[in-house]
């Protein structure tokens, strides 16, 4: 297992996520059928308003940007590394299986 990286730019107003095509081509692999999108724009109004109810917005953005729920993911790679992709600088990491057992914890 290994990493799937995403990466999130800071824009006016806002956050861009993305994936770049390697990890586009990796996802369709792993997950065929599976469609991704190009992007994701989170507005900070937005974001903010988003975390107050249901916390980061990182881990409810993987299923819309991968087009694979968390769940299987988490059997395909251990983590998910948000970078900045100028300097490729992590900025934020999700533990998928910690993850998942939270989600599934949390629906109990």
């Amino acid at each position: 297992m290994g990493t799937l990286i995403i990466n999130v730019a800071p824009q006016i107003g806002g956050y861009n996520f993305s994936l770049s095509p390697k990890a586009r081509t990796e996802l369709q692999s792993l997950f065929p059928g599976s469609v991704q999108v190009r992007h994701i724009y989170v507005s900070y109004d937005t974001n903010w308003d988003f975390e107050q109810m249901h916390g980061r917005v990182e881990g409810q953005i993987l299923p819309f940007l991968t087009g694979v729920d968390v769940q299987a993911l988490a059997e395909k790679f251990d983590r998910v590394t948000f970078v900045d992709p100028t300097d490729r600088e992590p900025q934020y990491i999700i533990q998928l299986t910690t993850h998942v057992q939270e989600e599934q914890s949390l629906s109990r």
